[in-house]
């Protein structure tokens, strides 16, 4: 009997995304510090919003359901935002918004690397 091995796609490699590397970070809602378990668009994508760290906050289900921040969201930015950057300062010493993209990867990186753990409460 022929075995046959499974096929490997090139685009099934594992490689951990941008909002991976946040959700791990901020591992915490960062409106209730429940444990988190989505990274939501603060201007969602639909209405022009930016696929960037500037642009990612993390929530529990039950905030970003209770908010309805998908038909809400003009009302919430000024919260989420002001929740955001407190929460990035508090663990990083910087927030988002005060550094490139490229260079806020390279943080949450680091700060994985150091073993620490997101505290964000």
């Amino acid at each position: 009997m022929k075995t046959t091995s499974p096929k490997i796609r090139p685009n099934s490699i594992h490689t951990t995304t941008k909002v991976e590397y946040y959700k791990r970070v901020f591992s915490r809602c960062q409106l209730c510090g429940q444990p988190s378990e989505e990274v939501h668009h603060i201007v969602p994508k639909s209405k022009g919003g930016v696929d960037t760290f500037k642009n990612y906050i993390s929530l529990c289900r039950n905030c970003h359901r209770k908010l309805h921040l998908h038909r809400n969201w003009k009302s919430h930015q000024a919260e989420l935002l002001t929740y955001k950057f407190y929460d990035e300062d508090k663990l990083l010493g910087v927030t988002s918004d005060e550094t490139e993209e490229e260079e806020f990867l390279l943080l949450l990186k680091q700060y994985l690397d150091s073993g620490e753990q997101a505290s964000n409460v």
